[in-house]
């Protein structure tokens, strides 16, 4: 009996595991079909990395017009959330986003935070498939004024304590805040139109949104001396994908840092790897001739260029997170999770702008869980202090983690 049962307890964590990168994008409905932007220029056939033979999985990438984002000040009332329409954004069914912002008046942080939410770069797929009847992503239809008050999705990221301005232990209460949903399946860093039979078309537009933000963001706040770049889960990833696109649109005099949690840049399944690359025509961080290879070479591009500059990277995770490790294709293999991330965290004990808070256990995002302030690191220091620390420059910021098992 004892047989019959593991494997079914494996699928039943699989299915637990993949409720969305994030722990935010179980949706099961009728795959859906969208129609193109425009009349492709050119076409470039895609033969996906999980055959060796055409099949419905074969897509075309349709070369994207030139994006010209407008470049405006939003003029929002303060300490409040607004939502403000990005009419140039698309969502991966080809539908206009937006962001929301909460200014602070005469605040000189801003935090942007990066929802999660899953990922897709196939057709069809139990994991990857962005027209499956169960996708593991969160929101392809699209996110707007209504989805952005409504979805308990984005109400738990607005809830993370470093999003609540009344609580006493927010290092960053005082900020400016910026919100940018996840709605591209791509990691925030896509960078093309992906087409398949039967009109079904799908957008991975996540870097032309970023581009489409940024261009708001920087006239809005000219008088930010920093900006923390936060992403939880897919966010996460993507965060460390724009770092220095962010810093790049905000300029030299505008120290722009990290905030990664359950995001961390491992070196996914070789063959996972191929089929983002291809897929989603990723944006890599720029200048990084050894990105294409894998994520794992990010933290050696940053340590040369950002730490360099000064600029700080917090990296926060559970050990052996179960839902990230099945995204890079490692989900039975914990302890080889286990030791990519702490041979990447050994990699940061020669940076001093650069530091760890790792926690035991398969959980998900810490800054999502219930008084997460309150966590504490094998050390006694508790998440709260740690996120202080980093926020104010604190020289006893430091890495904390449990001991390897």
């Amino acid at each position: 009996m004892s047989r019959l049962r593991q494997p079914t307890k494996r699928i039943g964590w699989l299915l637990f595991a993949l409720v969305g990168v994030g722990g935010v994008a179980f949706t099961m409905t009728a795959p859906r079909s969208a129609p193109a932007e425009q009349p492709p220029q050119k076409r470039r056939t895609v033969a996906p990395a999980t055959t060796s033979k055409p099949s419905s999985q074969q897509g075309v990438h349709l070369v994207l017009p030139p994006l010209k984002p407008k470049r405006e000040v939003l003029s929002t009332p303060p300490r409040r959330w607004t939502w403000v329409k990005i009419p140039e954004s698309r969502c991966g069914y080809g539908s206009s986003t937006g962001m929301a912002v909460n200014p602070s008046p005469g605040a000189k942080t801003l935090l942007i935070m990066l929802q999660g939410g899953g990922a897709c770069w196939k057709r069809y797929g139990v994991i990857g498939g962005c027209f499956s009847r169960i996708r593991f992503v969160f929101s392809l239809r699209g996110v707007n004024q209504k989805t952005f008050r409504r979805s308990w999705r984005i109400r738990r990221v607005l809830r993370s304590f470093v999003l609540q301005r009344n609580r006493a232990y927010n290092p960053f209460a005082n900020a400016h805040y910026a919100f940018i949903p996840y709605c591209t399946g791509d990691l925030h860093a896509g960078n093309t139109t992906l087409s398949f039979r039967k009109n079904q078309t799908i957008r991975f537009h996540g870097h032309r949104n970023m581009k489409a933000f940024l261009a708001r963001l920087v006239p809005t706040f000219p008088k930010v001396k920093r900006v923390i770049l936060a992403g939880v889960s897919a966010g996460g990833v993507g965060a460390s994908l724009n770092w220095q696109l962010v810093q790049n649109a905000f300029g030299p005099k505008v120290r722009v840092d990290l905030l990664n949690d359950s995001g961390l840049p491992l070196k996914p399944d070789n063959k996972r790897w191929r089929q983002w690359l291809s897929a989603w025509n990723l944006h890599l961080p720029e200048g990084c001739k050894r990105c294409k290879d894998s994520m794992d070479h990010f933290m050696g591009h940053y340590r040369t260029t950002m730490f360099r500059r000064g600029r700080k990277a917090a990296f926060v995770s559970f050990r052996r997170d179960r839902i990230i490790r099945t995204f890079l294709g490692m989900f039975t293999q914990s302890l080889r999770f286990q030791r990519q991330m702490y041979s990447m965290l050994n990699t940061l004990h020669q940076d001093k702008n650069a530091h760890y808070f790792i926690q035991p256990g398969y959980s998900h995002v810490m800054l999502f869980r219930h008084n997460a302030h309150r966590i504490r690191s094998s050390r006694g220091v508790t998440f709260a202090t740690w996120l202080r620390r980093f926020a104010n420059d604190d020289p006893a910021w430091s890495s904390h983690r449990p001991p390897a098992m």
